[in-house]
């Protein structure tokens, strides 16, 4: 985790999703978490839902389009 207690830095995370809508394709939970390093557990993966909140949060007040709709299960 980095030193905000933070499974990621939500810059890191942002440009991923940055990446994934470039590209024009949906990304995994389990995707995500491999690019950061990690692999998959339901805890690492609530922790990056609250990181891809805080990037949305951050993203509309810029008025930036939602980017954490492009994170789906991997079963999806």
């Amino acid at each position: 985790m980095s030193e905000a207690g933070l499974l990621a830095d939500p810059t890191e995370v942002r440009a991923i999703l940055l990446s994934a809508a470039k590209a024009g394709e949906a990304i995994s939970y389990s995707e995500v978490l491999a690019l950061l390093g990690h692999d998959f557990t339901r805890p690492k993966m609530r922790a990056l839902c609250a990181i891809l909140g805080a990037v949305d949060e951050d993203g509309a007040r810029r008025g930036e389009p939602e980017l954490a709709v492009l994170v789906v299960r991997q079963s999806d």
